[in-house]
């Protein structure tokens, strides 16, 4: 989710600044184009290993994919994830959330933060989620914080909501909206959140195998497929891989799973900058949770 403020004053008052902007732009939008928007990135490195490829998936990280992938959590859970993008300290991302169940409703709250002191964007959501059946559904409301080098703090709200249904006995169907509220921030012009949507599919043959599709359509910008693998050879150990289009990024990691405790690691590699690094660490304050259905 990144703002495209003009290059000319009085939005930006010398050359460097303006110089400055072009190249945070450009950055901008190849992050734009690949995660859709800017702090909604695949949410965890479990879901960066496959492409971010994780709109079916279930697990401790579902607010930040799908929140609907949280209504089976059964056990209260804590999670922190840190990404360095492209080796630039400026790009770094930062994620901590926590997930309570109550009877048939599972309650979370997701704090996010990207960027440095010329831009950053902050976010804070809470969010609910319920299985009904062979269905899960979920919601999350976002207060957005857009700050930038003397550019007056923005605010705003954005809604997200989600489902998963079991079509089969190996067969997931995710789907998602982000921003459905149409949001929009005002600086010196009024400028509308992109609405981004996902839908995919999950095939498990075995226990020990989950392959994941999944389309992401940003409605300014061309669809984005995603495809990733999961294969957990051992119970503690899980392997990784995945790519993504609209750009190209082939991405690999791995994850260990010990009782309470979870790490997960993810590397891509962007095919115009370079390579980022992820890397997640869960606590389950219980040594077993639901099933993956």
């Amino acid at each position: 989710m990144k703002l495209f403020y003009c290059l000319s004053p009085p939005c930006v008052r010398n050359r460097f600044d303006r110089v400055s902007l072009l190249l945070g732009l450009i950055f901008s939008s190849a992050i734009h184009f690949t995660n859709g928007q800017g702090l909604e990135t695949a949410a965890g490195a479990r879901a960066a290993a496959i492409g971010g490829a994780a709109v079916t998936m279930y697990d401790d990280y579902a607010w930040g994919n799908n929140p609907a992938g949280a209504a089976t959590i059964v056990s209260a859970s804590v999670n922190s994830s840190f990404k360095n993008r492209f080796s630039l300290k400026s790009m770094n991302s930062m994620m901590f959330q926590a997930s309570v169940p109550f009877r048939r409703i599972v309650a979370g709250i997701t704090l996010q933060k990207y960027g440095d002191q010329y831009y950053s964007e902050q976010k804070a959501g809470l969010g609910v989620a319920s299985k009904i059946a062979n269905v899960s559904l979920g919601t999350q409301v976002h207060l957005l914080q857009i700050g930038m080098d003397e550019v007056p703090t923005q605010w705003s709200w954005i809604g997200e909501f989600g489902g998963i249904a079991q079509l089969g006995k190996y067969v997931t169907w995710g789907a998602h909206i982000w921003n459905f509220n149409l949001a929009t921030v005002n600086t010196r012009q009024k400028i509308e959140l992109p609405v981004v949507l996902r839908t995919g599919i999950s095939y498990k043959p075995i226990a020990k195998v989950m392959a994941n599709l999944q389309l992401t359509k940003n409605i300014s910008h061309k669809p984005s497929i995603a495809a990733g693998v999961e294969y957990r050879m051992l119970e503690l150990l899980a392997l990784r891989t995945g790519v993504t289009t609209q750009p190209f990024s082939a991405n690999f990691g791995a994850g260990v799973q010990h009782r309470k405790l979870k790490v997960d690691y993810a590397l891509s590699a962007h095919e115009w900058l370079g390579l980022s690094h992820q890397f997640s660490v869960a606590i389950v304050f219980s040594k077993r949770e639901k099933a993956n259905p």
